[in-house]
């Protein structure tokens, strides 16, 4: 047993004196090459020249080129780009897509897109991988490559579920939904649109700015889930069509706090005639976002929504301290 463990610890220092070592190479071939490749970008030094810095690396030339993307542009990035090909970087990529590890494929599809259009039909092929995740990088580089597919297959391929990227997803179906807005519209009218993809195309909605899209939100506001209640109160408030107050005011009473916390904040935000009286009572809601919700709306709506703020401040309630609260953070009282 002893003879085990000194043999075992034995492998695990070869292993990591190995490691180091290769680690030291690797960084000292960068350092190299990357000096190389500013001489490059300036046409004092050959793609020849920078691979043989690298060591022969390819991939090192590809991390380089990968890692510089973003503070090149015009002609040096076209410069890059054409280094990086003549090192065989499209290849190189290509085999990351085909890779078993989701993490890998993922970084090829998001070192492709420095190819521009010539990585469209790879990137698009991405988008039906098996990862989700995948299939947000690949919808967020074509979306930004000017490629992403039409709103209705993007909807179809991505097969939207909630999961933790859905702020890129969220990005990606702004932009789509801008671009068509009636076939958005379609979409979330479809009692057969999934909940998840509702909630995006809502979203996207409201940033669309496209006032043809209130009665479809409006609706949205009686749907079964309370997420995409809230959701659609949240899009009428960035579309800030006025006729939305009495929407928002009917859904002062919604049973979940968050669709009444949004309602609030919609009124704010649309400034609706007679907002302020429906507001009120909220300011002793059993929730305390949405009775600062309210209070942040009275503050807003004019003389008459300060007036009814500061008159509930006087009182000993969780009204009344709500109101102090938002009055002093707003210089008001």
């Amino acid at each position: 047993m002893a003879l085990i463990s000194v043999t075992s610890m034995l492998v695990l220092v070869l292993r990591r004196i190995v490691g180091t070592h290769r680690q030291r190479h690797h960084d000292g071939l960068r350092a190299a090459a990357s000096a190389v490749v500013f001489d490059y970008l300036d046409g004092t030094a050959t793609e020849a020249q920078v691979r043989a810095a690298a060591g022969g690396r390819n991939d090192i030339v590809d991390e380089l080129v990968f890692e510089m993307r973003e503070i090149m542009r015009g002609e040096g990035m076209a410069r890059l780009v054409d280094l990086a090909t003549a090192c065989g970087g499209l290849d190189a990529e290509r085999q990351r897509l085909r890779s078993r590890n989701p993490s890998t494929r993922a970084q090829g599809v998001r070192r492709l897109a420095i190819y521009g259009l010539d990585a469209v039909p790879l990137l698009q092929g991405a988008l039906r991988d098996a990862n989700p995740g995948v299939r947000t990088v690949a919808a967020l580089e074509l979306t930004a490559l000017g490629a992403a597919p039409p709103l209705a297959t993007l909807a179809e391929l991505m097969r939207v579920g909630i999961d933790a990227q859905a702020e890129d997803l969220r990005r990606i179906f702004r932009r789509a939904v801008a671009a068509e807005t009636c076939t958005a519209i379609s979409l979330v009218e479809d009692e057969w649109t999934g909940e998840a993809l509702r909630i995006l195309l809502v979203d996207g909605l409201g940033f669309a700015g496209d006032f043809a899209a209130l009665s479809a939100l409006s609706v949205a506001v009686q749907h079964t889930s309370p997420d995409v209640r809230a959701e659609a109160l949240r899009a009428l408030g960035n579309l800030g069509h006025p006729l939305a107050g009495a929407v928002a005011t009917a859904a002062l009473d919604d049973p979940d706090w968050r669709v009444r916390a949004q309602a609030a904040n919609c009124l704010r935000r649309i400034a609706a005639d007679g907002a302020a009286i429906a507001l009120e009572p909220l300011l002793g809601d059993e929730q305390w976002w949405v009775r600062f919700r309210a209070a942040e709306a009275l503050s807003t709506l004019g003389a008459d929504g300060q007036q009814r703020l500061a008159q509930a401040a006087t009182r000993g309630d969780r009204a009344g301290r709500i109101a102090q609260l938002v009055l002093a953070e707003r210089g008001l009282a």
